[in-house]
């Protein structure tokens, strides 16, 4: 038994002692199965939480500036292809216009 799982049952017979019964395998799941100083604080979730929320920001900016970076790249060839087709109109029209 590691001391940590030793330190589980010693508290879930404590436990046990002072409700005035056995132990139970029910005790032990009232007992986390990590120590109490491995869990985070407040502080520290709250540090933990504005940490993520300013990753999530960073990337949800970082992909509007892409997503307005390919906008900007498509309307470009969307105009240079109605420049083109324009121009192709242009001459087949004088073209048929001219007679042979």
């Amino acid at each position: 038994m590691t001391d940590h799982s030793r330190s589980r049952v010693d508290i879930a017979r404590r436990l046990a002692a002072r409700l005035g019964t056995e132990l139970h395998p029910e005790l032990l799941d009232l007992v986390p199965p990590v120590a109490w100083d491995e869990f985070p604080t407040r502080t520290e979730l709250r540090h933990q939480s504005e940490h993520l929320e300013r990753r999530v920001r960073a990337i949800r900016d970082a992909l509007a500036v892409a997503h307005d970076d390919d906008v900007r790249r498509l309307r470009t060839w969307d105009l240079i292809t109605l420049a083109a087709v324009a121009a192709l109109a242009v001459l087949v029209g004088r073209n048929l216009a001219t007679p042979t």
